[in-house]
């Protein structure tokens, strides 16, 4: 748009555009690595259980029976 008013005016049709031009600055982005990721071992079988919540907390309080 700015080239074709600037190409209608006889004074400015032979002269450089470019100070009536936008100058635009290159930028140098910086592109992200990514992480190499480490492929884990094949293990043919899922790990064990967890234990519940119940079984972790007997373990810890021993449950002690007092005989009257």
């Amino acid at each position: 748009m700015i080239k074709r008013e600037l190409a209608k005016d006889p004074e400015l049709k032979n002269e450089s555009w470019d100070r009536f031009l936008p100058k635009f600055r290159q930028k140098s982005v910086k592109r992200k690595k990514k992480p190499k990721i480490q492929k884990k071992t094949y293990t043919p079988f899922p790990p064990p259980q967890m234990e519940r919540k119940v079984c972790r907390k007997r373990k810890v309080i021993p449950v002690v029976h007092h005989n009257i």
